[in-house]
């Protein structure tokens, strides 16, 4: 009788704790998600499918100079999501996929980016931007909307690699990014020119691509824009980079530069949100 009571206790316990991450609102989106699985659940599934993740690509790219280069702008944005108050233990990855330009973000905070896209970006920012837009769907729980506590197989990898987010999951991505990247010293404005980089290298790749997985709004520049002039209503401050340039040379006047003229990084800087 004392075992049975012990049991049911257990039982009720699990019970309880799922109860509580079903109903919880998300901090980061502010949305109620209706997912069984608790971070740490997400965690432990995120860690079961990487490999599966990086086999099904066609594996880790083995440059340890681009590997580096991605760990180090993804530790600032993780390092700022964990300032924000998140538990997840982000890990980045490059896959060795040339062909494919796209980002992919398993449950609980491991990032892959393939090789591909990786060499159509033109800065460090562009770069953080990509990470930031596939850690904020980690934080708002999107990458695990599709997966029950049962999902430990190559099965659950596909379903990643299928995926499709919708045009609510991306806004809140974009805005939560526009955060992320002024909280680890990024000019958030990188964002409009990855928005560029993206639909050419999915034009290039003939339909398969970043852009093609992320459907967004037609107006989804003007969505960005507005993120960064309420997150930045005194201006984009002046110590916000871009970082290392990739490409040969900076353009001389970057088109995001009209877009956002009221806000010159000259001006006083603001707190982020």
């Amino acid at each position: 009788m004392k075992r049975g009571l012990i049991v049911f206790g257990v039982i009720l316990a699990g019970l309880v704790v799922v109860i509580l991450a079903m109903s919880q609102k998300n901090p980061y989106s502010g949305r109620v998600l209706p997912v069984e699985m608790t971070p740490e659940d997400e965690s432990a599934l995120g860690t079961h499918m990487a490999p599966w993740m990086s086999q099904q690509l066609g594996g880790l790219d083995p440059d340890t100079d681009a590997q580096g280069m991605v760990t180090a702008a993804g530790d600032r944005i993780a390092g700022a999501a964990v300032a924000g108050g998140s538990t997840y233990r982000f890990q980045f990855h490059v896959l060795a996929d040339t062909a494919l330009a796209e980002a992919y973000a398993l449950p609980g905070g491991h990032i892959f980016l393939t090789r591909g896209l990786l060499e159509r970006l033109e800065n460090e920012a562009q770069l953080a931007g990509v990470l930031a837009h596939q850690v904020a769907h980690v934080l708002a729980r999107h990458t695990v909307k599709p997966f029950t506590r049962a999902d430990t197989t190559a099965g659950a990898v596909r379903r990643v690699l299928d995926r499709t987010y919708g045009v609510e999951e991306e806004t809140e991505a974009d805005t939560l990014s526009v955060r992320l990247l002024g909280n680890a010293g990024y000019d958030p404005r990188a964002l409009i020119e990855l928005l560029r980089v993206a639909e050419e290298a999915t034009r290039l790749g003939g339909g398969r691509g970043f852009s093609l997985r992320h459907p967004f709004p037609e107006d989804r520049r003007k969505l960005l824009n507005e993120a960064i002039a309420r997150t930045y209503a005194q201006g984009i401050p002046s110590t916000l980079t871009l970082g290392r340039w990739f490409a040969p040379e900076p353009p001389e006047s970057p088109d995001h530069a009209d877009e956002m003229e009221e806000h010159d990084p000259a001006d006083s800087a603001a707190a982020v949100d």
